[in-house]
């Protein structure tokens, strides 16, 4: 495309020279006849030169080409030749000053016009283009800068390091002095363990092969980052190998990120695990949901109260102990959540194995004290033992400090069954009373611990008093009665472990007939008790022969 320029000349004569001139050259000329006018065009037609006389109606040249550097933008820089008679030095100071690029004597040949108007579009050309460069630099540095690459090329002939500003910020080292030292001063950065792995990586590549390796390079305070560097060998035309050109991009946050998710990762894989085993200890901990005994209709309930445990310290369980007798526990181990029911479990399994050598209740309780003492003198627990005998439909039962358990006869109010009370277990050594007492048929006992009715507003008897109540409207089947319970006493749900045990004497019909004695160790007590078998068994009209 033809560069435009504008002459701005009062006489004619110029005027139709300097058009004839630059027009057989293939230039587009734009004629102005006074300084106004040629501030105007300048405006209007952007121009790539402006040849600007000196002597001009209403603004003269050294006006015109002040208003035009005063303006803002990249059309303030065209390029100004001053046309004037003047030889004077001091005139044409006065037009360099003015923002002129170049001064032409009158007169002068079409040679020399064409020269300089060439001359001075070439010299525009050029800054037009190092700006450009200069621009593309800053916004390749900036980038550089915000993706954390610095690029370089290694002379292989001479040596020298030639490097982005981003590639001298990161190794902090000087581009002179990489320019006239090279490697050495970078690899005194680099990190003793990976100076052997760097050099024969570079040398691999000089040779031909990929460079791509990872290293760390120490900062000025001491530190360490990691960067992953990357070239390619750039050969002579004759082949030999010329230079390797690349980039050094910072990692550092990168492997901090990568080896904090890896710990996170680790950590909930470990916290998986740990919660799965927990889990599985857990659910070998929680009691069983259904029971059967013989001569007793069972229903429990079961909730721990701290948030994200299956389990806690407080427990139930049904043991048939034969003959038709059975065990009913409810205890309550001091303290929530896992470590609570890691008490708990351990508690569990000795009432079953006091309960099978046939110890009474209050035996049992005070063998299970010394189990309590010995997991340490802070661990309290509280405890009810009660033993069911279908033969006379008694209820044997010893109480270390737990709530007492309720009863119910059927046409008659709740009782609380405050007998055979002692202290907790782990208080101290222990002697504990027994109570025994003849239930009737569809008698209803529950058994609970104090989540089910201790509430911040109301003291803990008003609980039980309520408890009572509810229970003594209970009728029909026992399943769903339990999770009624918790509904009505604890609307805004529970905030402790709670276990519920209800126990129903079912119908005469179905009792069996058994019965418990106990035999003293005397050799009299043989013949006693053969005596008292006999009797019950001819009660009962069983044939003499199997008696």
């Amino acid at each position: 495309m033809a560069a435009k320029i504008l002459v701005v000349d009062d006489d004619p004569n110029v005027q139709r020279l300097l058009q004839y001139s630059l027009r057989q050259e293939g230039y587009e000329v734009v004629i102005a006849g006074d300084g106004a006018e040629g501030f105007r065009l300048w405006g209007a037609e952007a121009p790539d030169l402006i040849l600007l006389d000196v002597m001009l109606p209403k603004l003269d040249g050294y006006q015109v080409a002040t208003k035009i550097r005063s303006e803002e933008g990249s059309a303030s820089h065209v390029p100004i030749i001053m046309l004037t008679a003047e030889r004077e030095v001091e005139q044409k100071v006065r037009g360099l000053r003015a923002g002129a690029d170049d001064y032409l004597i009158k007169p002068f040949t079409a040679r020399e016009l064409l020269a300089r108007v060439r001359a001075n579009l070439e010299l525009d050309r050029a800054r037009r283009v190092g700006v450009k460069l200069e621009r593309r630099q800053r916004l390749l540095d900036q980038a550089q800068r915000l993706a954390g690459v610095g690029s370089w090329e290694f002379d292989i002939d001479t040596g020298a390091i030639h490097a982005s500003e981003e590639f001298v910020r990161q190794i902090q080292i000087a581009a002179e002095e990489l320019r006239e030292q090279g490697l050495a001063p970078a690899m005194l950065r680099v990190h003793p363990d990976d100076r052997a792995r760097v050099t024969a990586a570079v040398e691999a590549a000089i040779k031909g092969a990929p460079l791509d390796y990872y290293v760390r390079l120490a900062m000025a305070d001491g530190s360490y980052r990691t960067f992953h560097t990357i070239g390619e060998l750039v050969r002579h035309p004759d082949g030999r190998p010329a230079l390797l050109r690349g980039s050094n991009q910072d990692i550092t946050e990168q492997r901090r990120a990568e080896a904090a998710v890896a710990a996170a990762a680790a950590a909930q894989e470990a916290a998986a695990r740990e919660h799965s085993i927990a889990d599985e200890l857990q659910q070998s901990l929680l009691p069983e949901r259904r029971f059967t005994p013989d001569h007793l209709e069972v229903a429990t309930y079961y909730r721990a109260g701290v948030e994200g445990t299956q389990v806690g310290g407080d427990w139930y369980d049904v043991i048939e102990l034969g003959a038709g007798r059975t065990a009913l526990v409810m205890g309550d181990v001091m303290g929530r959540g896992v470590r609570a029911a890691a008490v708990m479990g351990q508690l569990r399994a000795a009432v079953r194995a006091y309960a099978r050598l046939d110890l009474a209740p209050a035996d049992v309780l005070e063998f299970l004290d010394g189990v309590v003492r010995d997991l340490g003198d802070d661990q309290i627990v509280t405890c009810v033992y009660a033993v069911y005998d279908p033969g006379d439909r008694s209820l044997a039962y010893a109480n270390a400090g737990h709530l007492p358990p309720l009863f119910v006869t059927p046409g008659e109010q709740p009782r609380r069954l405050t007998g055979g009370a002692g202290p907790p277990l782990g208080a101290g050594p222990v002697t504990l009373a027994e109570e025994r007492l003849t239930l009737a048929a569809g008698a209803l006992l529950a058994l609970y611990t104090d989540g089910l009715v201790e509430h911040r507003d109301s003291g803990i008897d008003q609980g039980i008093d309520l408890l009572s109540e509810l229970i003594h409207d209970v009728r029909g089947p026992l399943d769903d009665v339990p999770d009624g319970l918790v509904t009505k006493l604890l609307p805004a749900g529970p905030n402790d472990d709670i276990a519920i045990l209800l126990a129903r004497i079912t119908d005469e019909a179905d009792r069996a007939r058994s019965v418990h004695r106990r035999i003293p160790a005397e050799a009299s007590a043989v013949q006693h008790t053969r005596e008292f078998v006999v009797s019950t068994l001819s009660g009962w009209a069983v044939p003499r022969l199997t008696a």
